[in-house]
């Protein structure tokens, strides 16, 4: 296992790729941890670039506060359009920025913030396997299993060499797929925050996935004037007096303008709320939150580490990871109970985690994460010795 670099000896490198904001933030605080023993390299592109004019990007607010940790900050020119990350002209120039600004035969692993080929990731592979530089990708957040081959899977050996992903039960649901063991146990490093919340139980805070009908996918509600009513609101917000906050997920391309007036419109006569689109971190998303109601999200996780009773309605979005959450419920149901006794349900939330979310528990994905990372150099350095 590699040790902290003492100060005589030259760090040798790592490289973090940043493709989505929401995606990197996650594991920067594992990256960061690595500073102790390697000089790391942070190279934005897309969306994360901040060349790219995107509100809702936090990223490079969070790699800037960080920049003493960092060696290097490198950023692709303005991505305008979703469209243009299958460009060839934009994967080009992304390509080039990998060529010019990694230095690969002073490199020890690259490591991608996705699990999907965006911005010439094939190519970024096709040249680190020449050097014999490993290629470590992330779960690009939480997937139904119809999904999970080409979102999660499919890019193995063609742009990434391991995957992290959540925890025990994801890496067991995708080696059922793929006979292959190709994954790697991260949980979620941005999380361990959840460990120093201070509940102050003030709101219901609502995470709301798809509103505008134009985005509307199979088998998923919109957050319409029906499926409002069917979450109960009302009658929740007359228990609890609080209250609610309706957090939309800010998509680039998307008009969130659009989907705050979709969203009023539907909103229930009678209920005290407020809508909110960008925020610091999910750190101050949550800390404020009595419950969370929510689709199968990633951010989810976090809630449930912090203690927070949080329901995940299946229709609204993928459930994923949360097949067997105990507070997963049918659009309609009865959910009070979870929100109103949860120490009754104390017991089944740390099953949840330790089978789910690696390091959630404890709130420690950042050093399992860093150390996981530290296992595949040093298994890469062994195999090209004994070459």
């Amino acid at each position: 296992m590699l040790k902290e670099n003492s100060g005589g000896d030259v760090k040798r490198k790592i490289v973090f790729v940043a493709t989505i904001h929401r995606n990197a933030e996650r594991m920067l605080p594992a990256i960061l941890k690595m500073s102790d023993t390697h000089e790391i390299t942070v190279i934005c592109v897309g969306q994360a670039s901040m060349n790219t004019l995107y509100d809702a990007n936090r990223f490079t607010a969070l790699v800037d506060k960080n920049r003493h940790r960092i060696s290097k900050v490198v950023h692709s020119p303005k991505l305008k359009t979703m469209g243009q990350l299958t460009d060839g002209d934009y994967r080009s120039e992304c390509v080039s920025i990998f060529k010019k600004e990694i230095a690969h035969k002073e490199t020890d692993a690259v490591i991608i913030d996705d699990s999907r080929d965006k911005v010439g990731l094939a190519d970024l592979y096709r040249i680190c396997k020449k050097h014999g530089v490993p290629v470590i990708a992330n779960s690009h957040g939480n997937e139904d299993k119809k999904r999970w081959e080409i979102v999660l899977t499919a890019g193995h050996k063609i742009f990434f060499d391991r995957l992290f992903v959540f925890g025990p039960k994801e890496k067991e649901n995708l080696f059922n797929i793929t006979k292959d063991d190709f994954f790697l146990l991260g949980g979620v490093p941005d999380n361990d925050e959840a460990s120093n919340i201070i509940r102050t139980n003030e709101e219901i805070l609502v995470i709301v996935n798809f509103v505008n009908p134009a985005h509307r996918r199979d088998g998923w509600y919109l957050y319409d004037k029906k499926t409002l009513d069917r979450m109960k609101l009302l009658e929740l917000q007359d228990r609890l007096k609080k209250p609610v906050t309706f957090k939309i997920k800010h998509r680039f391309g998307h008009s969130y303008a659009n989907d705050v007036a979709f969203l009023e419109k539907n909103i229930p006569k009678g209920l005290k709320y407020n809508i909110i689109v960008q925020v610091e971190n999910d750190i101050k998303l949550i800390e404020n939150a009595a419950c969370v109601l929510s689709y199968g999200s990633t951010m989810c996780f976090k809630p449930i580490q912090a203690g927070i009773p949080t329901v995940i309605f299946t229709q609204l979005g993928d459930v994923g990871n949360f097949e067997d959450y105990y507070a997963k419920v049918n659009m309609g149901d009865d959910y009070f109970d979870f929100i109103l006794n949860e120490e009754k349900y104390e017991s089944a939330r740390i099953d949840f985690l330790e089978k789910t979310v690696t390091g959630g528990v404890q709130c420690n994905a950042s050093q399992i994460y860093a150390n996981t990372v530290y296992g595949v150099i040093d298994e890469w350095k062994q195999k090209n010795t004994n070459q």
